[in-house]
């Protein structure tokens, strides 16, 4: 085969497989740097995941909202996107000897300026036992939001009593060395 004959095959190879190749590709992977399709929407553009390893104790005096112990990020977003969050704690709920009626706990994933998702944590006993009792505890919060502007979203984690028993009983977000059960926060932002 002759160089000329060679070099003019090439030739109208790439004449051919450009155009197919500049056509099909992204509809072949959609996700290729550059290229914007209505396929985008979801995609991760960053991630924070953060764990809080030390012990949150609220009491059940407390009746105003309170950050449960530093569980909070602050992310930037690139705007049109959404936030898709997740919150996990492991916990104890403490409950006096002398509690007859309703215990209950809010604990509340928040969104600054945009919104939250409340958990209600509630033990109920027309009895009273005479001892005090724990109940173990598994928070899972998720929240999505709307589409966001570009900016600084804080996200934080808070908590409150809705009965005040004179703070004989608790609620502990625990972490204890044998178990290591941290508070996770874990916040991403997906493209809207």
């Amino acid at each position: 085969m002759s160089t000329k004959v060679f070099l003019a095959s090439v030739l109208v190879s790439l004449v051919i497989m450009a155009p197919l190749a500049y056509f099909i590709l992204p509809m072949l992977y959609p996700n290729m740097k550059g290229i914007e399709t209505d396929e985008d929407e979801g995609i991760v553009l960053q991630s924070i995941y953060e764990e809080f390893e030390t012990v949150a104790y609220i009491e059940d005096y407390t009746l105003k909202y309170e950050l449960i112990d530093a569980t909070e990020v602050t992310i930037t977003t690139q705007g049109e996107s959404f936030l898709a969050i997740l919150f996990t704690m492991q916990a104890i709920m403490t409950i006096s000897s002398l509690m007859v009626g309703s215990l209950a706990f809010d604990i509340s994933l928040a969104v600054e300026g945009v919104g939250n998702r409340t958990l209600k944590v509630v033990y109920t006993d027309v009895t009273n036992p005479g001892s005090i009792r724990q109940m173990p505890v598994d928070v899972t919060i998720n929240f999505v939001t709307n589409s966001l502007i570009a900016g600084n979203y804080t996200v934080g984690v808070y908590w409150r009593s809705e009965t005040n028993q004179g703070g004989a009983s608790s609620l502990v977000g625990y972490n204890v060395a044998d178990y290591m059960f941290p508070r996770s926060l874990w916040v991403q932002e997906m493209k809207a």
